[in-house]
């Protein structure tokens, strides 16, 4: 599962370079499971042709699809409970994937269906146990195998085999090695040695053996691709000289890359050739990038990171590195980084407070404790708190030399940047009970006071007298938690922790009080994070819920949520650009089109250092300058080199509870949910939980039509629970709105709400002539009572 709540880079992985790199990277752990216990894994994994990760537990493929996973449980006979480990596996153009069984066989799985099947070979009545598996580009799938044998598996699932004739019996291959393809030629590549596939004969011979004993990997190019065309010579890897040849049998030109595992990018990958990465290598727990440096002359190490564990396995999709280590896998995101971040730590993750921008593009910024001063890329310390203790929060600059910043411990401070002199300023207000004043909102008033909102209310400061003094004794505020303040046209706007906003105009004395209370002004929430004057004169409110638009002419509220394409519900910072909104969430950057209302949405998967933005951490120094800070530093960009997203998103059925009629009790499936496509339940079991999962983070709806013509949001971890549906006929359709707000295929589902037995027509009607003989009967009881007594 991959870990969405705390998706992050991870600084203990350490970086080393020789230059200026032209990419950035990110990495994202993947938390695999088995059946709920983490960490248990095996070192093989791939992407689908949606880019979906897949990797192997016991007995099952599973599909990283998430917050969740999709098991595909394997259609093989098991002799008590025995495990089955999938040793290598891969998926064809069709969606077919082919599996390798450490006891032996090939397990052929089409996710469409669901239909899974175990096929097996036999050498001398003993079955044949497959290895690594390659695809050529004509979707043969070849296979390494314990018997010194290559099988090959063609589309029409023919089985070829091939075996490997030896220079010296003694020295056979290694199981975990893997079928190569140079154009037409098949290879086999092992310490060095290269065995090509004699078509003639049908078996591999050896073709290359080097002269000296080679500590890597042999990777083949195409003659003349980086050396000149049928020659062999000498190049240098970090300096050190290395020997390459000429096969002329391949046709080809071999040199050797230190590593265990090596990844040659192919010239058709435009993500990473044009960051100048030409080869990708593991050794222990190091990932080593290397580039050609002048073509056929120099292969240089641009830069090495660390893991904390062996690595077992890398593979590539265009700019994502799969790298799997012992029980653990991580995504290895490559990108050209718009997004320049900074304050980034190996030990401990920074969280920022106050930002401002001089004229000059020098940042300042609050890390806790510290006041920072960003130039050239490199980080000076203004001030340090010494004691431990309550830390700065608001930072706000006036005429490039003073900084003014407060504290949570009833003081504000002022830093003057030119002779670095510190004036600190105790605030005399205390609650009742001692509770000091805690500032979390400053703004410049006028020419010589500063407003200041804290945690009893508003509280005005001279900074010539250096006296404070509470804000207009008419505007009641005192009682309420500030969090954010601006003035448009005479009215005081004021954002609240948990009450709402008011608005309090100084010249009428008229007080508003918006909330999700009042029927008149309401809000979608009251707990409020910060508030927004627009271009337009609008009001935007960030919340726990939402962002909520207010038009000061007319007092419509207009509400943007997550159903709108937000990546998260909680806004916390709002800047305006000419085109866009940009805010902060606890999930990372949207960027709201003002146009379009379209958001597109940025994660640390697209390089920002953190998913989590704070509260009074951002700054606008322009329109191609925006700083935004979370708990993993700053990030500093221009909102017009970044491009907007179109991103489709994918739903799937990770998880599914409801009556099973042959077991008669209600079941749990996480396997092989591609076959769900009707669900029929009696009225007395009348309870359906599905859990779906989307890849790109799209939020889960769903409508029943027989019921409702809405869409609905599913919970956050994507679940739909129906309770006690009428008895009946419904179709269930479920679809994904990805982070731009465009919608994807849907999944449709039939339901049967089966009625209960006397609901039913045969027993109504029953039951309906049972009363009619009976009333009948008991009628001409009577009648015939009545005669008898005449009759007397």
């Amino acid at each position: 599962m991959k870990i969405k709540y705390s998706f992050f880079i991870c600084f203990f992985y350490s970086l080393s370079t020789f230059s200026q790199l032209l990419f950035d990277y990110s990495i994202e752990e993947i938390k695999v499971k088995n059946r709920g216990q983490a960490y248990q894994t095996y070192s093989n994994t791939i992407f689908d042709n949606d880019g979906v990760v897949w990797y192997t537990n016991h007995n099952a493929f599973v599909e990283d699809f998430g917050n969740n996973e999709v098991y595909h449980e394997l259609n093989i006979d098991k002799k008590n409970n025995e495990k089955i480990q999938i040793v290598d596996f891969l998926q064809k153009r069709n969606g077919v994937i082919y599996a390798s069984i450490e006891k032996g066989g090939v397990y052929i799985f089409n996710p469409l269906t669901g239909y899974g099947e175990l096929k097996k070979e036999y050498i001398n009545g003993k079955i044949i146990k497959p290895f690594q598996l390659s695809l050529d580009s004509d979707e043969n799938v070849w296979m390494i195998t314990e018997q010194d044998v290559i099988l090959k598996y063609n589309a029409q699932g023919e089985v070829t085999r091939y075996p490997i004739a030896y220079d010296d019996p003694k020295n056979r291959l290694n199981r975990w090695l893997k079928v190569f393809f140079i154009k037409k030629d098949v290879i086999i590549k092992e310490r060095g040695k290269i065995y090509l596939l004699d078509k003639e004969k049908n078996k591999f011979s050896l073709i290359y053996k080097p002269k000296l004993n080679i500590k890597g990997t042999s990777v083949v190019y195409e003659n003349g691709t980086i050396f000149t065309k049928n020659t062999s010579g000498k190049y240098a890897i970090d300096n050190y000289n290395q020997q390459y040849d000429y096969l002329s049998k391949l046709n080809a030109q071999v040199i050797n890359v230190p590593g265990d595992l090596v990844i040659s990018v192919d010239k058709e990958n435009n993500y990473l050739k044009n960051y100048k990465i030409d080869f990708i290598s593991a050794k222990g727990s190091t990932l080593s990038i290397y580039s050609w440096l002048k073509k056929g002359k120099q292969l240089k190490k641009i830069t090495t990171i660390n893991f904390t564990r062996n690595i077992n396995q890398i593979k590539l999709n265009e700019n994502i590195l799969l790298v799997a280590t012992a029980g653990r896998l991580h995504k290895v995101i490559f990108k050209r980084n718009k997004f320049k971040n900074f304050m980034q730590s190996r030990e401990r993750e920074r969280s920022t407070r106050g930002i401002t921008v001089d004229k000059d593009k020098n940042v300042y910024v609050i890390d806790n404790l510290k006041v920072l001063k960003i130039k050239d890329n490199q980080e000076e310390v203004l001030f340090e708190k010494k004691e431990s203790g309550p830390f700065f929060w608001n930072l706000i600059k006036e005429k490039d030399s003073l900084l003014w910043f407060s504290g949570v411990n009833n003081k504000i401070f002022s830093y003057n940047i030119n002779n670095q002199k510190l004036d600190t300023y105790d605030i005399p207000y205390k609650q009742k009970k001692g509770k000091l004043f805690i500032c979390q909102a400053l703004l410049d008033y006028n020419r010589n006071e500063m407003l200041l909102g804290g945690n009893f209310g508003l509280l005005l400061f001279n900074k010539v007298t250096h006296k404070f003094k509470k804000y207009n004794a008419k505007f009641n505020i005192q009682e309420y938690f500030i969090k954010d303040i601006l003035i448009h046209k005479n009215t005081l706007w004021i954002a609240t922790e948990y009450n709402g906003v008011f608005s309090f105009n100084e010249k009428t004395g008229e007080q508003r009080h918006y909330s999700s209370k009042n029927i008149t002004y309401k809000l979608t929430e009251d707990r409020i994070y910060d508030i927004h004057l627009s271009n337009k004169n609008d009001i935007w409110i960030g919340s726990v819920n939402g962002v909520d638009i207010l038009n000061t002419k007319t007092s419509k509220i207009t509400h943007y949520g997550v159903e709108n394409g937000l990546p998260d519900k909680r806004i916390v910072s709002i800047i305006e650009t000419d085109q866009d909104f940009w805010l902060g969430t606890f999930n990372g950057l949207a960027r709201f089109n003002k146009q379009t209302k379209k958001v597109s949405c940025y994660s640390t998967n697209d390089g920002l250092p953190s998913n989590e933005f704070n509260q009074k951490s951002f700054y606008k120094h322009n329109d191609s300058l925006l700083v935004f800070g979370g708990l993993n530093g700053i990030t500093i960009f221009n909102p017009n080199e970044i491009k907007r997203k179109k991103k489709k998103s994918k739903v799937k059925l990770i998880k599914a509870f409801f009556y099973n009629k042959t077991l008669d009790s209600m079941i749990c499936n996480q396997y092989n949910l591609e076959k769900i496509k009707n669900i029929d339940i009696p009225y007395n079991k009348n309870y359906i939980s599905l859990t779906f999962g989307s890849i790109n983070g799209g939020k889960i709806m769903y409508k029943i039509p027989e019921l409702h013509t809405n869409w609905f949001f599913a919970s956050d971890m994507g679940e739909i629970n129906l309770i006690a549906l009428p008895e009946g006929k419904y179709n269930l359709i479920v679809r994904s709105e990805n982070p731009n707000g465009e919608g994807e295929k849907s999944l449709r589902y039939n339901i049967n709400i089966r009625r209960a037995f006397y609901q039913k027509p045969f027993v109504n009607t029953t039951l309906i002539l049972m009363i009619i003989l009976i009333v009948t009967r008991y009628y001409y009881l009577i009648k015939n009572k009545k005669s008898i007594i005449l009759i007397k």
